[in-house]
């Protein structure tokens, strides 16, 4: 009779057993879910923000063409000053030599403040390229059928500890 109840028992830790992979699998798969979609929004987010930097771009190629206009009227502005013929006509020349001097000043702002622009959208661009290169590791990870975790303190992408403290969310029986 020991026999049989020693076996019903086991069978009964084999069944609980089997009983928690369904939350487990539900888990995991709520976790896919969740790096995929984290994937998908990284990934659109990377496609809008190249867009702006795109369109930024275009903005610093207008006004450094701005600028060689500029220049050209500059240059046109220091020959009409060679041959003035009144007072008059040289204070109408300064004034539109100060005015060009003003837009070239204003472009090279401009132009200095999107190249700024520029840089945080392309620093964000690479913290979400970032992001789904880790998340795509995720979700090689927990799509994986692993019967035994090795990692080491440091990893090119994030640390052991990191990767442990991931992996027991998913899986808090694995042998790490």
């Amino acid at each position: 009779m020991n026999k049989h109840l020693l076996q019903l028992i086991e069978l009964s830790k084999i069944d609980s057993a089997i009983d928690s992979y369904g939350p487990k699998e539900a888990q995991i798969n709520k976790n896919l879910h969740a790096i995929m979609q984290k994937i998908d929004d990284n990934k659109q987010a990377i496609e809008v923000l190249q867009n702006e930097v795109d369109d930024v771009k275009l903005k610093i190629s207008k006004n450094n063409a701005h600028l060689s206009e500029l220049a050209g009227k500059l240059k046109d502005i220091e020959k009409k000053s060679n041959v003035v013929k009144n007072e008059k006509e040289a204070k109408s020349i300064q004034l539109e030599e100060e005015i060009a001097k003003e837009q070239v000043n204003f472009a090279n702002e401009e132009i200095a403040r999107l190249e700024k622009v520029i840089e945080t959208k392309e620093e964000l661009i690479t913290k979400l390229q970032e992001e789904v290169k880790v998340a795509d590791e995720k979700l090689e990870a927990v799509k994986a059928d692993v019967d035994v975790v090795l990692t080491d303190i440091n990893m090119p992408i994030m640390g052991g500890v990191e990767a442990t403290e991931i992996i027991r969310e998913i899986d808090k029986q694995i042998p790490i």
